[in-house]
Order: structure tokens, then sequence, then C-alpha cells
């Protein structure tokens, strides 16, 4: 008995696009033949067995089994974001890890026999990320985005703009996927003064554990200054000051090579005299990206008011009477939540392409000053167009409803 993996699994694999694996066996040819899938979630002891008959095909070689893994290990993949931690942090919820065991069943419909474990795979991870189609089946995610994959400096988990506009005291996340520790051995920030002269670099030592690094690093303007100065190898806190106009962001290996893209953040003054919204949403890529409402926002209460009849009057020995402080009509259930009506500045053609991962994004978070990250659900989009010259501009209207519903007392 011998089974041969034709198509395996890669180091990382999207879990919301297809996750295909293709093997053969010698023995497909035996009676009510099936490939045997045990797939161990996270390094544990229970498995979930799948079985397939083969594909048909005229030759052997042909009668493969398919198996897609990615519906099953969607149960074991969330998402990371917090406004709590600084530096490198873990995206421990964002991925998980399985290994994969083929076997094969066949014999007679009296007593078909199940061989088991004939072939293990190595563990793989499946990350948080769901790429539109066409990209996903265009794209080379492992060669430009797995840090320490190939040569040459790999892309973030975002497809953001480069250059990116921020407010003072915002916060801002990078998310990366690094083969090894070394290959994401520190973040390297590099400030400048409205001049481009440079002011300082700041190496953050990347403290999380030896082993495959699916992480973030906080560098926005308000996460920056919150590094712990312990984790600090070169420069020193703080490294947002009155003076920065612009900083870079890029990951260096433990030889100093970079390993990443270079990040450019330009801190911008918010004169708009209306309240602002930064809205975190999940990407395609399995991080959060980040962008600013500033322009005509508004606020609403929506409410749902249930209410029922009550029986009304009184009833005495002899008598049967109203009282005018009887209510006919009595509430039994009061629901509100906070609704927003969020607009843009208007923004180039490039930020609106990856603005686009925003309308459709399942999670996302308005960055409340008060009360931290807070879900939000978008309803609904508007956009308008205006021909600038030789450039397009969008503005960009979105309608969304926070997740959490309050409720007042009972009528």
């Amino acid at each position: 008995m011998a089974i041969t993996v034709n198509q395996g699994l890669s180091a990382f694999n999207a879990v919301y696009n297809p996750v295909v694996v293709n093997i053969i066996s010698t023995n497909v040819n035996q009676a009510n033949f099936r490939y045997v899938l045990d797939l161990y979630p996270n390094g544990g002891s229970t498995y979930i067995r799948m079985k397939k008959a083969p594909y048909p095909g005229s030759a052997d070689s042909e009668k493969v089994g398919i198996f897609d893994v990615a519906k099953i290990m969607e149960a074991y993949v969330g998402s990371d974001i917090s406004d709590t931690t600084y530096g490198f942090k873990l995206n421990a919820n964002s991925y998980a890890t399985a290994i994969l065991k083929f076997g094969e069943e066949y014999g007679a419909s009296s007593g078909i026999v199940v061989y088991p474990d004939l072939t293990v795979t190595a563990s793989a991870a499946f990350y948080a990320a769901g790429m539109e189609r066409k990209a996903f089946i265009d794209s080379d995610f492992i060669n430009s985005h797995q840090i320490g994959v190939g040569v040459g400096a790999k892309r973030f988990l975002s497809k953001a703009p480069l250059s990116q506009p921020i407010f003072d005291d915002e916060n801002a996340w990078l998310y990366l996927i690094a083969s090894t520790h070394n290959d994401a051995d520190y973040m390297q920030i590099k400030t400048y003064d409205a001049d481009d002269v440079l002011i300082q670099t700041v190496n953050v030592d990347n403290n999380l554990a030896a082993g495959n690094q699916f992480a973030r690093f906080s560098s926005g303007t308000r996460n920056l200054n919150l590094i712990s100065s312990g984790d600090i190898t070169l420069g020193a806190q703080p490294i947002i000051t009155d003076t920065v106009a612009s900083y870079t962001v890029q990951l260096f290996h433990l030889d100093n090579t970079a390993t990443s893209e270079t990040k450019t953040y330009v801190i911008t003054d918010n004169c708009s005299r209306f309240a602002s919204y930064r809205v975190h949403f999940l990407n395609q890529l399995g991080g959060f990206d980040s962008f600013t409402f500033n322009g005509i926002n508004k606020e609403s209460v929506e409410q749902t008011r249930t209410s029922y009849r009550p029986v009304t009057g009184t009833t005495t020995a002899t008598t049967f009477t109203y009282s005018k402080s009887e209510a006919e009509e009595v509430t039994l259930n009061v629901n509100y939540r906070d609704s927003v009506i969020m607009e843009s500045d208007w923004i180039d053609e490039d930020a609106f392409t990856w603005l686009e991962e925003l309308f459709t994004s399942p999670e996302a978070y308005i960055d409340d000053t008060t009360h931290g990250l807070l879900p939000i659900n978008l309803t609904k989009t508007k956009i308008d167009r205006k021909n600038h010259a030789n450039d397009k501009l969008f503005n960009i209207i979105i309608e969304g409803k926070l997740s959490a519903t309050s409720n007042r007392q009972r009528g």
C-alpha cells in the first residue's frame, strides 16, 4: 500500500479560499475503494475524518483523491486586534495548524477495511485570509508576502498604499507572516522633521517566541509612544514628538538585512470642524487596515419598540369601571443602538481601490477615545467621483450601526 501526495499544503494557507490536496494510491482499483483523510487540528490527538471516492479518470494516474480542507479549518480561525498591546504581538486567534494523515479503505462490501495514516504531512498553518477569486488564482502569495521566502523585501498583509496620512494619537497596525523569528528580528522606525531630515532611528525587538511568526506590529502615532523601553534596542522614547512630520517602518533580519517593504506614515493636521471616526477593518489578507473619516459625520440613535394591549377596567361586586389613568397600550421592550454616517475627505484612486476592501469587510471597529474599539456593522456605502485635472478623486460615505444593543426598562 502506498499513497503519494501530488499536491500538498503550503506553509501558510488562506482559510477562506480553497485549500486543496491531491493524492494518489497504488490500490485505487480495489473493490469499494475510497481515499481517507484524518485531519488533526492544532496538533491535538483527536481528528476529523473525510472520505472521497477517486476522481473519475480513464488512467490509474488520473484516479486521484481531492480534498478541500478549508471549510473544516474555518472553525478554528478567528481574528486579532487590540489597542492595549504594543510592539510585536502574536496573532494567536487568527491562525490554526493542522496535520493531515492520508489513508484508504477497500474490500468486499461485507468487510471494507480502513487503512489509516499511510502518509503523514508536516504541520501547516491556516490563517484568516479570504482573497478575491481572481487575485487568489493569479497571485503568488507566498513569494510576495511570506517574509523569509526567496529574496527581496516582502509585503505586509495589506494592500493599502505604502504612504498613508495619519493624524496625531491614532492607532494603526502592520500584520505580517514570517518563516522564522530571525526573518522578523526587529522593526526599525525612522522619524523625520518637516524638512525630511532624520531625527532618530529606533529599533524595536521582536520579543515573540521562536518559530513561525504570524504577528502584528503596532505602528500608529499613538501606539509607538507606548512601546516598552525594554523592547527598544536602538533609539529611545518618545518616538513621536512634536517635531516629527513623518516616519517609516520596516522589518529587518537578524543580520540587519531589510526583509519587508517600507511603510511611510505622514502626520497630518486634522483641520476638520467635524468629529472624526477612525475605522479599523479586516482586510482580505487577514490583517486590519485603518482609515479616518473626517468629513461631515453624523450620529443618530436607532430604536426598536414592542408593545402589547392589556385588559383594562376594574370589576367590583356590582359594577365594571374604567380609569383614565389606565394605559391601553403598554411598552413591553425598547432596544436602541447608535448609528453613524461617516464621510471621507477626497481621496485618490489608489486609496479608493484599497478601500473597496472596507465596503466588503465582515469585521470592523470604530476607535472610540473613551471606550476603545467598538464593533460596527457597515450597512450602506455611497461613492461620489469627480475629475480633477488628470486625476480621479473619490468621496466615500458609509453608514454603520454599532453592534452593541442597549435595553430600557420594561413597561
